[in-house]
């Protein structure tokens, strides 16, 4: 502990370093955005008042006090939200996303709840490794497709088209064109290399070139990027993310520390969000997304 006070000049030079690079920096410099990654700002604020600790009865101990307090508001207001929305529109529409984490057993009872509940009109699964493709007892109303890569779709209506984007231990991305109702929909289902030492640079640059492009009209999956992240500034040009639409806090995946934000949906503007619900099962830990929205 004394070894600590003494050197405590250097731990808060560290403590703004990192509130710099959460806010400045992020992740646009190479080696640097693990640092980025790793530091979240709740875990910065931790840090903080550890930092805040060794001051005290010093002047910049209510500077530190003064700053800590400001960043718990911003971490509060950007990770913490109480939507009022509800799905009562009769014109809404639901899309739902799931990370079934690698497991070998399609949790066919959980979304079989959900669907009862949601009837929603897709449904999109990364990291499936079921067999449910060859399962006769399949789900009353929808059809199943197993996509490359342990992705895989439940949806009503005609499957159009499937196209598959590539990089090895840079992203997979599945391009899926539906038909319902005399409606033709796209969604693009994302899984981005977990690996932190990955530059993300050029697989959100592909997951945008091709939502313009093909004007998508919803992006989901699993982005292994933080919400804060650069890259995610691109897509507010044309799509609006379903985080504010939510209840509670925004993190999808709880079982590290920090917990993160890993798993999202966004929509093209053309449409309107109305609501993101989330639920945590044992079947993965992955949260599931629910999204309502207005198609136009």
């Amino acid at each position: 502990m004394n070894f600590i006070k003494k050197h405590k000049a250097y731990l808060f030079i560290v403590y703004a370093f990192f509130i710099v690079l959460n806010f400045v920096v992020k992740d646009n410099f190479g080696y640097l955005s693990i640092l980025f990654y790793a530091s979240p700002l709740i875990i910065i604020i931790g840090f903080g008042y550890l930092i805040n600790s060794l001051y005290f009865k010093t002047k910049l101990f209510y500077v530190i006090l003064f700053l800590q307090i400001v960043l718990s508001v911003l971490w509060f207001k950007n990770q913490v939200f109480f939507n009022s929305n509800t799905t009562n529109n009769p014109n809404s529409k639901t899309v739902l996303f799931w990370n079934l984490a690698k497991k070998n057993t399609f949790p066919k009872a959980v979304i079989t709840s959900e669907i009862k509940n949601h009837n929603p009109e897709v449904l999109a699964f990364v990291e499936d490794k079921s067999d449910f493709a060859k399962n006769k007892d399949s789900i009353s109303g929808y059809s199943y497709k197993k996509l490359v890569d342990n992705m895989s779709v439940l949806y009503k209506g005609e499957l159009l088209d499937v196209k598959f984007y590539y990089k090895e231990e840079n992203y997979k991305l599945n391009l899926v064109t539906i038909k319902f109702k005399n409606k033709t929909s796209t969604y693009l289902i994302v899984d981005v290399y977990a690996n932190p030492f990955t530059n993300k640079a050029e697989a959100h640059a592909v997951i945008n070139k091709i939502a313009k492009e093909k004007n998508i009209d919803i992006i989901l999956g699993d982005f292994n990027t933080p919400f804060e992240s650069i890259y995610f500034e691109d897509y507010k040009n044309n799509y609006t993310s379903f985080r504010t639409k939510s209840n509670g806090f925004t993190a999808t995946w709880l079982y590290g520390l920090p917990p993160l934000e890993l798993d999202q949906i966004w929509l093209n503007k053309k449409h309107e969000t109305l609501l993101l619900e989330k639920r945590q099962y044992s079947n993965s830990d992955h949260k599931l997304l629910i999204a309502t929205y207005l198609k136009h």
